[in-house]
């Protein structure tokens, strides 16, 4: 498999998990902020050191982690409002 083929392979990966966990979302959304407690919660979890686990953690891990899902949401949130003017 060359290269494009992978990158192909990735992007459409992407795209069905994506659709998935939106599937999923969708579910769980109702406009209630507590809903939103779970999906805050395993965002951070996934964005914390992979080679940390448990007691290992410590709390500027769970800092970066929050500015680094913060992050990744603000440049959403701009990419939309520059697609709606």
């Amino acid at each position: 498999m060359d290269d494009h083929d992978n990158i192909i392979e990735q992007r459409e990966a992407l795209l069905d998990g994506v659709n998935f966990i939106c599937s999923k979302l969708e579910r769980v959304h109702d406009k209630k902020r507590s809903n939103f407690f779970l999906i805050a919660q395993v965002l951070i979890t996934l964005a914390l050191p992979q080679n940390k686990k448990g007691d290992d953690i410590q709390v500027q891990d769970l800092f970066n982690a929050t500015d680094m899902v913060n992050g990744v949401l603000e440049e959403i949130l701009l990419k939309e409002r520059s697609t709606i003017n």
